[in-house]
């Protein structure tokens, strides 16, 4: 999974961005698959974000960028999870 952020961040922003991530995506999966899922086999994270500027202090839930994180992977795993179960029916 690959996450695209515009703005410059700290370290510590890139790491609380990779839980946020990963503890949204073992909740969708956990949702889509009625608890049978929690993971899948390439489960790599990558976080791309400018080096340069004002760096961002905060990726947390609460943030503009942790609720842009949580939207954005919840919802590219539930298309996905819809477009592989009606094509493998």
């Amino acid at each position: 999974m690959a996450i695209i952020i515009s703005k410059p961040l700290t370290l510590q922003v890139m790491i609380d961005a990779i839980a946020l991530s990963s503890q949204v995506k073992a909740l969708t999966l956990a949702e889509l698959t009625g608890n049978r899922m929690h993971g899948t086999t390439s489960d790599a994270v990558a976080i791309i974000t400018p080096t340069s500027g004002n760096k961002e202090p905060y990726a947390g839930l609460a943030t503009t960028i942790g609720k842009a994180i949580t939207h954005a992977v919840h919802e590219a795993l539930t298309r996905a999870y819809k477009t592989y179960t009606t094509q493998n029916q």
